[in-house]
């Protein structure tokens, strides 16, 4: 893999830079900065006619790296476990009545009434 050259390296006439690039040469050696070197502060990315298809493309490349270090490493902060229902009952149980613990149950979990109510009958207790 070749190393990606700086922004203000890549020298393309005004031309070039309104002319739409070939698809086919999306990701290859040829293509110069589509969806590597996006940024829309700077001028080439400002005068360029498919900045917007290159933001897209960018976001891809970043979502497919985010994937893979995501499977390599934990973070804490992804992990976070989803609370059960009952707990999340118990929790409220004191503090609401059973209609608005009821609403609540059946919006967070989408449960249908008769499984909230199934639900609160068992934290009853």
């Amino acid at each position: 893999m070749s190393k990606r050259k700086k922004r203000n390296e890549i020298h393309l006439t005004d031309k070039e830079m309104l002319k739409p690039i070939d698809i086919e040469l999306f990701g290859s050696e040829d293509d110069p900065c589509f969806g590597k070197l996006y940024k829309l502060s700077t001028p080439e990315c400002k005068r360029c006619g498919d900045s917007e298809i290159c933001a897209t493309v960018m976001g891809q490349r970043l979502n497919v790296k985010r994937k893979g270090i995501e499977e390599n490493n934990r973070f804490k902060d992804i992990e976070l476990e989803e609370e059960s229902a009952d707990d999340y009952c118990k929790r409220l149980y004191h503090k609401l009545g059973k209609i608005k613990i009821r609403r609540r149950l059946i919006k967070k979990y989408t449960l249908t009434r008769a499984q909230a109510n199934k639900v609160i009958r068992k934290n009853d207790n």
